[in-house]
């Protein structure tokens, strides 16, 4: 294969042989083209930013529209829609950070010989969320 034909690696998790659906794929690339610090993007920007044309921006708009995905304005700008805020929403809500960061807490224990770690989630100046873990026992013993 040509050096300058070779395809970006891809930053997003690999699947496990099979193949996903094409159509999903764009809307995904389309959502993911949306930045922090600008709400309203252009048909054009949109384009730029996925990689995707602008007829197939149009079609797709067309159906994360119809779901609550993304919006148009009046004046033609696209934006994010309320259903990204639900769906953060329940995630946030049934996220169990504990179940997620104790097993690494406790494999810093075992490396390290300290007794207690935690770990704190903060955004901006606000404190969302803190998560402390002791874990109890023994150190782990050097070799």
């Amino acid at each position: 294969m040509a050096e300058n034909t070779k395809r970006k690696p891809r930053t997003i998790r690999e699947n496990d042989g099979f193949s996903g659906v094409d159509a999903v794929e764009r809307a995904f690339k389309l959502l993911d083209a949306f930045h922090s610090g600008n709400s309203a993007v252009t048909l054009k920007e949109l384009s730029e930013r996925s990689g995707l044309t602008k007829p197939t921006i149009l079609r797709l708009a067309v159906s994360l529209d119809k779901f609550g995905y993304m919006a148009k304005d009046a004046e033609g700008h696209y934006h994010l829609g309320p259903t990204l805020w639900r769906l953060g929403s329940f995630f946030r809500q049934n996220l169990d950070l504990e179940r997620i960061v104790k097993p690494v807490l406790e494999d810093l224990v075992a490396q390290t010989y300290k007794a207690e770690y935690s770990y704190s989630s903060t955004s901006g100046a606000s404190l969302n969320r803190v998560l402390r873990v002791r874990v109890e026992g023994r150190p782990a013993q050097k070799s």
